[in-house]
């Protein structure tokens, strides 16, 4: 079989297995907040719309949400970039198929880096591991950022890690252009993101501009090709944020939450606590942790013993910025006031192939030691069985795993009796996020056109615990001409 067709079969593995656990496992429905946000916000972008007006005052309180704002105008709380790209899923009735395309395109995308920076081998390797670690399918099967954040991630590196080797001035042109929009992605869809790639960015591009026979003014002008298309993409960030809040600056998060900012102090989502040093490093634990149970299947951590043998090889400096790239996302994490343990170590997510690749450039490393003791053939062979081992293996322990998803987070899809309709149906939803949050994620936003509403009973929520009940006649009076049900506890 061709190294193409390899590659091509990785990327259908993942965008299989992650659609089934998708649509089957998963139910292809949010299992956390953040999942319903994104959603919520892909039906109100999929309507040509970038925010709905709020419901009178007097009655929005039934359909609040965690992580929606709801005041005077009705949105996500997240920048636009995940829930545009669900928009389109949206709109063939599928939106839980967009982040397993989208898993496919990163393991295409993640082949071509590699073999970029090591070499074939270490490709093949890292893009194999990469392809059937349970973290890969279970963030391919959510509805959560991480996915395409990886791809804008990915294309961004792709554009500015090149080998330490002068390319011509079109060539260079062409791959920053690709990498302005990589990085003007990847701030449309987790913004926050932009900031240690970047670091690691700005030391490549350096790099590279150093590397071009050109004058000062010839790297100004290739440079440009990065910051142009970077610069589009991120006007248009702001330029939605404007839309929203009201102001460039403020992010739709900001208007939910006035504490939800990166460092230490109070911090929080719905209100303040106190953030410290401690909880940082608390933080890097329990995501480390994380990364170990979720990353690899089969033999474990045991994989990424290789990983300093990388260090050793040809590609130190390919190795090291790679090193510097995951310690850059993992410490820029340590500082957010939540540690994102979510199906793994999801703020990881976008540098998990991390220490896939560099464990793949170590087991590279010693094929080339061994190389002068066995013949080439006898190597190949050796390590084409131990990687359909591995491989087989990690299906077979995905497929123990995966299933266990099944209703994660007290999530399911609620079995409703027949309804007369248009109908009307009050939630008792006081004790948990879920207890709405499985109806909400059900219905769309434009609620004159659902012939089922779900709203809070007595706009009871379940984390503004202390605000006043609403007697359910006002609600009832404003769909008037709607069938009324009430939901057993």
């Amino acid at each position: 079989m061709s190294k193409r067709a390899i590659v091509l079969s990785l990327a259908l593995l993942v965008l299989g297995a992650s659609a089934y656990t998708a649509a089957d496992i998963l139910e292809g429905m949010p299992h956390c907040q953040d999942e319903v946000a994104y959603l919520f916000q892909a039906r109100v972008l999929a309507a040509g719309r970038l925010y709905l007006p709020s419901l009178p005052e007097s009655v929005r309180g039934f359909f609040d949400h965690e992580f929606i704002v709801n005041n005077g105008k009705w949105y996500g709380k997240y920048t636009p970039g995940t829930s545009a790209l669900m928009a389109v899923g949206e709109a063939a009735g599928v939106p839980w198929l967009v982040n397993p395309l989208l898993g496919a395109a990163c393991v295409l995308l993640l082949h071509r880096l590699a073999e970029r920076l090591f070499s074939r081998r270490t490709a093949l390797l890292a893009t194999s591991a990469f392809a059937v670690s349970p973290f890969t399918l279970l963030m391919s099967a959510s509805l959560m950022s991480h996915a395409p954040a990886l791809v804008a991630t990915l294309t961004f590196l792709l554009g500015v890690l090149t080998p330490r080797a002068p390319v011509s001035p079109k060539v260079m042109a062409g791959r920053y252009r690709l990498a302005g929009v990589g990085i003007g992605l990847l701030f449309l869809i987790r913004p926050y993101n932009v900031l240690p790639v970047s670091l690691i960015g700005a030391v490549a591009v350096v790099d590279g501009l150093r590397t071009l026979a050109v004058d000062r003014r010839g790297r100004l002008s290739r440079l440009a090709h990065l910051v142009v298309p970077a610069g589009l993409l991120f006007l248009l960030g702001l330029g939605y944020n404007v839309a929203l809040t009201g102001h460039p600056l403020r992010f739709p998060h900001q208007a939910y939450s006035r504490w939800d900012f990166i460092g230490f102090g109070e911090r929080g989502v719905e209100w303040g606590r106190e953030f410290s040093t401690n909880d940082a490093i608390d933080n890097l634990g329990d995501n480390a942790d994380a990364l170990v149970k979720t990353l690899v299947a089969w033999p474990g951590a045991t994989l990424l013993l290789a990983a300093p043998l990388a260090f050793l090889g040809r590609h130190r400096w390919e190795a090291l910025v790679m090193l510097l790239l995951f310690g850059a996302q993992a410490l820029a994490y340590a500082l957010y006031f939540h540690p994102g343990v979510y199906l793994g170590p999801r703020y990881w997510y976008e540098v998990s192939w991390v220490p896939l690749m560099l464990a793949a450039e170590g087991i590279s490393v010693a094929v080339e030691w061994l190389a002068g003791r066995l013949s080439r053939r006898v190597i190949n062979t050796l390590l084409a069985v131990a990687l359909i081992a591995f491989i087989g293996l990690s299906l077979r322990e995905d497929w123990r795993l995966l299933p266990a998803y099944r209703g994660h987070n007290n999530m399911h899809r609620p079995d409703l009796p027949p309804l007369a309709t248009p109908a009307l149906v009050f939630v008792p939803a006081g004790d948990s996020w879920q207890a709405y949050g499985r109806y909400f994620a059900l219905q769309s936003p434009f609620l004159d056109s659902e012939p089922v509403v779900f709203a809070r009973h007595r706009a009871e929520h379940n984390v503004w615990e202390n605000r006043a009940p609403v007697p359910n006649a006002i609600l009832e009076g404003h769909f008037a001409d709607r069938h009324v049900y009430y939901l057993l506890d």
